[in-house]
């Protein structure tokens, strides 16, 4: 009989990793290296990252974070707006017109950016660079100084997707100066599933990657326990003892965006990091946490945020009529407590 401890592991106020961590027991003999579990961890994207292995050898675990670290590598390199020699940030210094062709996770970025653009009537729209930039969120710092409407007209200027032309091949051209891009709010999610392509490429098939609070996971573990992920309540000090749900997931994401993370105050109003992108201004819609399940994580990761932008009822019936993720959103009613709002199939997802 398998023996078990339940255990968490707090890395983020939005979702948690519930873990079912066998007890090991020695064994007589055996012709094959020992197979456990592995938990492989270090720093990205300004963020941390934790990846557990299911039934892996030692020498498996180690190839899996050499691999592991390379790709995350790779897509910093190409794709965060804090490096000024990233493709990114290249992008965002060329001319109009200038034909820019990038790397193939560039270009998948940016294919998924156009979509979910698409289907959330622009709420979700990389093309904010420059208004992230103004509020003090993005590569360039600022002090914390309310931006004036003149200024912030003047960098909307440059804000569409639309503004952003790619062709067959991936390459880009943007109509307008100022349009910038920043990615950040679906780097996350690519980085993820990058990750369990890998995985999936070195024939490991039960896995869990966490990047910051966004989740993808594999095939459930060996013994057939599902993988379980918590969502707290949405406070800045809420600890594993507020988990508002508890989610079995398999071959599956989830992201949460939320606009109590990143944030300033200036005379008694908070500013949160989430734009919208029709006034450029931080959003102001009655959601303040959003948390998708979709099939892959860099679709939750931008939906996610587009769900704090959107009306919530809007967001639900995009939900419904998609088909393609559901979600669950935190909000505050009349009597200044949360009230949670799910789409029709946010808990049997997956099933």
């Amino acid at each position: 009989m398998n023996n078990f401890k339940l255990s968490c592991i707090f890395k983020n106020p939005c979702l948690y990793i519930l873990l079912m961590v066998p007890v090991l027991f020695p064994v007589l003999c055996c012709s094959e290296p020992a197979r456990k579990e592995h938990v492989l961890e270090g720093s990205t994207m300004g963020t941390y990252y934790q990846v557990i292995l299911a039934d892996v050898t030692l020498s498996q675990a180690k190839t899996a974070q050499n691999k592991i670290i390379s790709v995350l590598d790779k897509i910093n390199h190409n794709l965060s707006v804090f490096d000024p020699l990233s493709e990114v940030s290249r992008f965002n210094r060329i001319q109009p017109q200038t034909k820019f062709c990038p790397s193939p996770e560039f270009t998948e970025v940016m294919r998924v950016s156009y979509k979910v653009y698409e289907m959330t009537g622009g709420a979700f729209d990389p093309s904010l660079g420059s208004v992230i930039d103004l509020w003090g969120f993005g590569n360039i710092k600022t002090d914390i100084e309310l931006p004036g409407q003149s200024d912030i007209s003047d960098a909307m200027q440059g804000v569409g997707l639309n503004k952003i032309f790619m062709d067959e091949q991936g390459c880009l051209i943007k109509s307008h100066p100022d349009t910038k891009l920043n990615l950040s709010a679906i780097v996350k999610g690519y980085g993820i599933d990058a990750i369990a392509g890998v995985l999936k490429e070195m024939g490991i098939p039960s896995y869990l990657v966490d990047i910051g609070g966004d989740i993808y996971a594999g095939k459930a573990r060996p013994d057939g326990s599902m993988w379980k992920v918590g969502i707290s309540s949405p406070h800045l000090r809420a600890g594993s003892e507020h988990l508002m749900q508890i989610l079995e997931i398999e071959h599956e994401a989830v992201a949460t965006s939320g606009d109590y993370h990143n944030f300033f105050v200036k005379n008694g109003q908070k500013y949160s990091h989430i734009i919208d992108p029709a006034t450029g201004q931080p959003a102001r819609q009655r959601t303040f946490s959003a948390t998708v399940r979709a099939g892959t994580c860099v679709m939750a990761d931008a939906l996610a945020t587009a769900m704090l932008v959107m009306d919530m009822d809007q967001s639900l019936k995009l939900a419904e009529e998609s088909k393609l993720f559901e979600v669950l959103l935190m909000g505050m009613n009349g009597k200044n407590k949360i009230s949670v709002h799910t789409s029709p199939g946010f808990y049997s997802r997956g099933d």
